[in-house]
């Protein structure tokens, strides 16, 4: 990694505009935005969301569309079977080749998607693991963390998207929810019967707000200053490096404007064509467990709230209509929990790097068609810039 590789990261909760915010900087660039650019008259999106490198799903994963792209290269988007699983370590492996390819042909590398630990991890080595735990015992908890990596697509989905609470799972899920734990916490998992989803869904919420296992977690309580981590602490840390200097544009709606907005967009996928969309996915994804692989989208916000209605050959309008408000839900905890890592895990590892600045948007003029907030994006993008020419001298 050198100064003159930089890398811009458009992240944010969904429903928050990053798709069109890195449009119009890459738009910016091509006309030039300033004679300090220097060599970077062009760009490239590199897809960090991972349900859009799956072909299809354009609804269901509100994909942009390729008039919206507006001549603007993405990769790593709209490319993978639906059949065929793409975990994070592949990604991660393809994102860094993409950045080398484009910085060798002067584009500047635009990474946006909601999917934060994947962007996470491509910024830093050590990126899946908490700040706060490597202060304490960086064995286990990069247990954890390498374990999260592993993971199948299948059991990642699941696990950044838990049922709320043990009742009503159904024994499908409550066996996935067992299988997690066991790849996460197999110590925990023997003590269970993959049946008492209660206790199962408790270790997992555990293991997924300590990072660490079990065990570990409620030791660690008996020890005051690891539940919570002070500034002056973030000083004693190791300085993280990233693999590139990178400005993180960081998009943000308090939910109560943001929420009628999620909602509004389901209604809008309703509209076009969501229960078509949701009945060819069920077919993709019987066929492919059918020849026992596994997708990675029975979890995907979108289609498993349908599942009801999916199993009901007569296609009832009204299991359709619950499965509309069920979707609605998900999506705002959804949105919730991706604010919740950007505060607790990207933020902190941000704090604590020498060559990665971020910077917070709040996006709700810029979400009603005004131009984007001040400090207007494409400076803070001409500054950076300069800031790498300057530091490459």
């Amino acid at each position: 990694m050198t100064q003159n590789s930089p890398l811009v990261a458009v992240v944010g909760s969904t429903g928050t505009g990053k798709s069109r915010l890195s449009i119009e900087l890459a738009i910016a660039l091509r006309a030039g935005i300033g004679s300090v650019l220097g060599s970077w008259k062009n760009s490239k999106i590199i897809n960090a969301d991972a349900m859009q490198v799956y072909k299809g799903l354009d609804l269901v994963t509100n994909k942009v569309t390729e008039s919206e792209m507006n001549g603007i290269e993405h990769t790593l988007f709209d490319f993978r079977d639906l059949d065929h699983e793409y975990v994070i370590t592949e990604w991660v492996t393809d994102a860094t080749a993409e950045i080398s390819t484009a910085h060798a042909n002067n584009q500047l590398p635009i990474v946006v998607g909601g999917t934060t630990y994947w962007v996470q991890h491509l910024l830093f080595a050590n990126g899946l693991t908490s700040l706060k735990d490597s202060i304490h015992d960086p064995v286990h908890e990069s247990s954890i963390s390498t374990s999260l990596i592993d993971l199948p697509s299948s059991l990642q989905q699941l696990f950044n998207n838990l049922p709320p609470r043990g009742d009503g799972v159904d024994e499908t899920m409550a066996f996935d929810l067992h299988n997690l734990l066991s790849h996460l916490d197999p110590v925990t998992a023997t003590r269970w019967h993959w049946k008492d989803t209660r206790k199962v869904l408790r270790s997992l919420n555990i293991i997924r707000e300590s990072n660490k296992t079990v065990q570990d977690a409620y030791e660690a309580q008996l020890d005051p200053i690891s539940r919570q981590v002070p500034c002056y602490v973030l000083h004693a840390l190791p300085t993280y490096i990233s693999r590139y200097p990178a400005i993180v544009f960081w998009l943000y709606m308090d939910p109560n404007h943001l929420n009628p907005i999620l909602d509004a967009r389901i209604d809008k996928m309703v509209e076009l064509g969501l229960k078509n969309e949701i009945e060819a996915m069920r077919k993709v994804i019987s066929s492919a467990e059918n020849r026992g692989q596994m997708t990675g989208l029975n979890q995907a916000i979108g289609y498993k709230e349908f599942e009801a209605y999916l199993n009901d050959t007569s296609r009832p309008q009204a299991e359709f209509n619950r499965g509309v408000v069920q979707m609605k839900t998900a999506t705002r905890q959804y949105a919730a929990r991706q604010v919740k890592w950007l505060k607790s895990r990207l933020l902190p590892a941000i704090a604590a790097s020498s060559n990665v600045h971020i910077v917070l948007l709040n996006i709700r003029d810029f979400l009603n068609g005004c131009p984007p907030p001040e400090p207007e994006p494409g400076d803070l993008l001409r500054d950076f810039i300069e800031e790498m020419r300057l530091s490459a001298q």
